[in-house]
């Protein structure tokens, strides 16, 4: 059996010990806050950790940027997580005040990276 922990906020300090607990997945939804750099969380938690979400940037760039910014954000964040960590984007990072082109941006960049 897999076991995943969801949370929001900055939850850095508290990797380790959720990996030394069992998790094997972790739901990252805001990676805007403090220390919650996915360069960073690859870096130091990729080879023990898989990571669901943090595709995209729901607070600043999915729901404020052009969709050429959406798709050049949402490339980058796959390549960062790509492949020690899975990165699953999935339509509950679709928020009310999302434009719908910035959401099609966002599958376009998934279908273009795979």
């Amino acid at each position: 059996m897999h076991t995943f922990v969801h949370s929001c906020g900055s939850i850095y300090k508290l990797l380790p010990d959720l990996i030394e607990a069992g998790f094997e997945i972790v739901n990252l939804v805001q990676t805007n806050v403090k220390d919650m750099e996915p360069e960073r969380l690859k870096w130091e938690f990729g080879k023990d950790v898989t990571f669901w979400g943090g595709g995209a940037d729901t607070r600043t760039v999915l729901n404020r940027a052009t969709p050429q910014e959406v798709k050049a954000h949402v490339k980058r964040r796959l390549e960062i997580f790509h492949p020690a960590a899975v990165l699953y984007l999935i339509r509950s990072i679709i928020l009310p005040d999302v434009p719908p082109q910035n959401v099609v941006a966002m599958f376009e960049a998934i279908k273009e990276f795979h």
